[in-house]
C-alpha cells in the first residue's frame, strides 16, 4: 500500500525549514497542505467578533491620525511591531493613494527580505533595515506580518509575497502554542485567507483544491 505523504514543512524560529531542493509530490501533496491547514484552522476557531476584537487591540490607537500623519509614521518608525500595526491599520481602513499603497509594498517587502534571508524578524530596524538589538522571538511579529502579508495578497494577487506568506505561516503552525490569546485571530485570518487564495488560484488554473 502507497504511504500517504504528510505536509512537512511545519518549522519553527529555531528549527527553520530552509525550502532547498523541496520535492512536488502532485495531488496527494497538495491535499496534505490543506488537510494540515484545515486541521490547524479548526483547531484554533476563531470567530468573526474575536477576529475584530483582536484586530483592534493592534490598531485602535492610530484612529486619531490624520492621513498625512499615518504616512509620516510609514517613513520613520523603528518598531517592528509599531510599524507592523500601522500598516495593518492602513489595510484594514482602506486608506486609498498610490503613494501608501507603494509605501506599504516597499515596507512588507524588506520585512518579507528579511525574512527569506534570516528566518526571523527583530523587534527593531534602523532607517536601514539593519536589526537593532537581538530580539527576534516576539511571535506577535509574526503574526501581524502574516496578515498584513495576506491582505496584501487578497488585493494585489501577488504571488511573490503569497511564497513568503506560506513559509511564515508554517512557521507560525510549528509555533502555534506560543501565539498570545488575543493574537491567535490574527493567525486564525492569515491562515484562512492563505488557504482561500490558494483555491483562488488552483481554479484560475482549472484545478480543484
Amino acid at each position: 500500500m502507497k504511504n500517504k505523504i504528510k505536509y512537512a514543512y511545519i518549522s519553527t524560529l529555531e528549527s527553520p525549514q530552509t525550502y532547498q531542493y523541496s520535492g512536488f509530490f502532485g495531488k496527494e501533496f497538495v491535499d496534505s497542505y490543506k488537510d494540515s491547514r484545515l486541521g490547524i484552522l479548526n483547531s484554533l476557531n476563531a470567530n468573526e467578533k474575536e477576529i475584530n476584537d483582536s484586530m483592534q487591540n493592534y490598531i485602535k490607537k492610530f484612529g486619531n491620525m490624520g492621513r498625512e500623519e499615518i504616512i509620516k509614521k510609514l517613513s520613520w518608525e523603528r518598531n517592528t511591531k509599531t510599524m507592523l500595526s500601522v500598516i495593518l491599520y492602513v489595510q484594514n481602513k482602506g486608506i486609498k493613494g498610490k503613494e501608501t499603497r507603494n509605501q506599504v509594498y516597499e515596507l512588507l517587502g524588506r520585512f518579507i527580505k528579511k525574512y527569506e534571508v534570516s528566518k526571523r524578524i527583530f523587534s527593531q530596524y534602523d532607517a536601514d533595515m539593519k536589526k537593532i538589538g537581538y530580539n527576534y522571538e516576539d511571535i506577535d511579529n509574526y503574526a501581524l506580518l502574516a496578515l498584513n502579508i495576506a491582505l496584501f495578497c487578497q488585493s494585489s494577487k501577488n504571488l511573490k509575497f503569497m511564497n513568503a506568506l506560506l513559509k511564515i505561516n508554517d512557521m507560525l503552525c510549528g509555533m502555534k502554542d506560543g501565539i498570545k490569546t488575543n493574537t491567535i485571530p490574527l493567525f486564525y485570518l492569515s491562515l484562512k485567507t492563505e488557504l482561500d487564495e490558494i483555491k483562488i488560484l488552483f481554479k484560475e488554473k482549472g484545478l480543484k483544491l
